[in-house]
């Protein structure tokens, strides 16, 4: 793996731990803030039977990207407001298919290629645009100017595993 912004690998695995734990709680504070049991969100989701409940419980946390997706679509939420401890939510919302910022919008496209090509991943219309959506707004919401590399190796890591 690549590990951004020079960082030590001690420091990337802390930082997954934090993400991972992070994630938990805020599945349980959606689930809270929507009113909905375990069994409630698996069936909107399309989840496995008991699967919510060994996710948040279980000491090992490696839900698929398609989990994750699925997650978002039931609490109405981003996939990166629901893996990223630094997001702050601002009262802006994005519209769908604005483009505020064209130059960041090419660099994560232009980033998904690259990172596909070096992994030898051939991507399918459905995942790019998903990368690409998800990768772009955690961009725009980090009021960044470059796309995340990180989240972008996160994303197609769970892609990886959701193939192979």
């Amino acid at each position: 793996m690549i590990y951004p912004y020079n960082c030590s690998q001690r420091l990337i695995i802390k930082r997954i731990i934090y993400m991972h734990n992070f994630t938990k709680e805020k599945i349980k504070e959606k689930m809270a803030e929507l009113r909905l049991s375990y069994k409630e969100v698996e069936n909107k989701s399309g989840i496995p039977k008991n699967s919510l409940w060994k996710l948040i419980n279980s000491e090992r946390f490696n839900p698929t990207l398609k989990t994750i997706s699925a997650l978002s679509e039931v609490f109405h939420c981003s996939i990166s407001d629901l893996v990223d401890p630094s997001f702050t939510p601002n009262n802006t919302k994005l519209k769908t298919g604005l483009i505020l910022n064209k130059k960041l919008y090419k660099d994560c496209t232009e980033a998904i290629f690259s990172e596909a090509d070096k992994r030898a991943i051939d991507l399918n219309y459905d995942d790019f645009t998903l990368i690409l959506k998800e990768l772009y707004a955690f961009s725009i919401k980090k009021n960044s100017n470059k796309s995340d590399k990180f989240f972008l190796e996160f994303i197609l890591e769970k892609l990886l595993n959701r193939i192979f």
